[in-house]
């Protein structure tokens, strides 16, 4: 497992140590700069973490870094205070979440992050291409019937026939997106967290990399649409 470089205390200039208080005067130290999320933690770059488990070490280090426990203290202690917690509580929201913690790895690993960019997945592109077509057919018959098609789905009877075939493809949109997120937690996870970590270019590393890409890119795609399927039918 990484841990945190020794440091020089910035109140006393001595060895500071690798933890968040001061070894020789107590004083709290800053996180350091170019620690990424994993190390805030005390954690190696793996995938596969156990939300149950982080939830301690959060708390752990959320009394540590509270600010109210600092408000006798310096200046420099107490905004020091306001800058752990808060790197504190972004890290603990980006790790928790499978999702959010692939995309992170991503940004770490390749220096970019998704960039908005989603894509449709080429197996479903003409079923989707299909259900963009059917929404639009669905709100155009809102409008003639003078019912909003968004929200609350349309009750004239050519509404009432596009609404089954609507929730049918919803369902097999989001049966699509669950599948997405089986794959990218379990194999791809597994995929990862199996690498060596000696090879951080190698051919390997890459391709689990681009699987990662490719899955949320989908994964927002498959969302957007779903969405706006949603929308339509008045479950938004």
């Amino acid at each position: 497992m990484e841990t945190l470089p020794v440091k020089t205390c910035w109140y006393c200039r001595q060895a500071a140590g690798a933890d968040s208080l001061c070894a020789e005067c107590g004083r709290l130290q800053p996180l350091e700069r170019d620690a990424d999320y994993f190390r805030i933690f005390r954690l190696e770059r793996k995938l596969s973490l156990d939300a149950a488990a982080l939830e301690p070490k959060f708390h752990e280090f959320a009394r540590r870094f509270h600010p109210d426990h600092y408000r006798m203290g310096l200046p420099r202690e107490r905004l020091i205070a306001l800058e752990n917690a808060s790197r504190l509580n972004q890290a603990y929201r980006t790790l928790r979440d499978p999702f959010d913690r692939s995309a992170y790895l991503l940004e770490l690993e390749e220096g970019r992050g998704l960039d908005g960019k989603d894509s449709p997945p080429q197996e479903l592109f003409e079923e989707i291409l299909e259900v963009q077509e059917l929404l639009d057919e669905y709100a155009a018959v809102g409008e003639a019937g003078g019912t909003p098609a968004f929200p609350g789905g349309v009750e004239e009877a050519g509404g009432a026939a596009l609404r089954p075939v609507l929730e049918e493809r919803r369902i097999a949109l989001q049966k699509a997106q669950d599948d997405r997120a089986r794959r990218l937690t379990g194999d791809v996870f597994a995929a990862w967290d199996r690498l060596p970590d000696g090879d951080p270019g190698g051919l390997a590393r890459a391709e689990v990399l681009r699987s990662i890409r490719r899955i949320l890119g989908e994964r927002a795609y498959l969302r957007r649409v779903l969405h706006r399927l949603r929308e339509a039918l008045g479950e938004a």
